[in-house]
């Protein structure tokens, strides 16, 4: 039997909320062409995010803004995942370390070492 105590007790007391920023992506772009690069960013999953991270560092293309909206695109879906139950830690931990890892950013960095090299902040 449960006692009164136990019955009352909420067990979403400490429910999971993230602060996601928006970011307008055109901000972000060397070309305008390059925005059909991020079409339907919305719908990606981290899995898409590790392969097109990993697809634009096999294109050796000297990427610059484009990679700094990249990086807005792979921060914001983190926030997204972390808050998320449904999402496996390994999926998180794999888009991380893919994210830190992969040099897109001008070819020798990666997409969130573009945030330090602009006077204002992507993010």
């Amino acid at each position: 039997m449960i006692s009164q105590k136990s019955a009352n007790v909420d067990a979403n007391v400490n429910p999971v909320y993230a602060n996601v920023v928006q970011v307008k992506l055109s901000e972000f772009l060397d070309e305008p062409d390059e925005l059909e690069m991020f079409e339907g960013w919305r719908n990606w999953t981290l899995r898409d995010i590790n392969r097109i991270l990993k697809d634009m560092a096999k294109l050796k293309t000297c990427y610059g803004m484009a990679a700094v909206a990249m990086g807005n695109i792979a921060l914001r879906k983190l926030l997204e995942a972390a808050a998320d139950p449904n999402v496996p830690f390994k999926v998180i931990e794999e888009t991380i370390l893919t994210t830190l890892k992969v040099s897109v950013f001008l070819k020798e960095k990666s997409v969130l070492s573009g945030f330090k090299s602009f006077e204002k902040q992507a993010v």
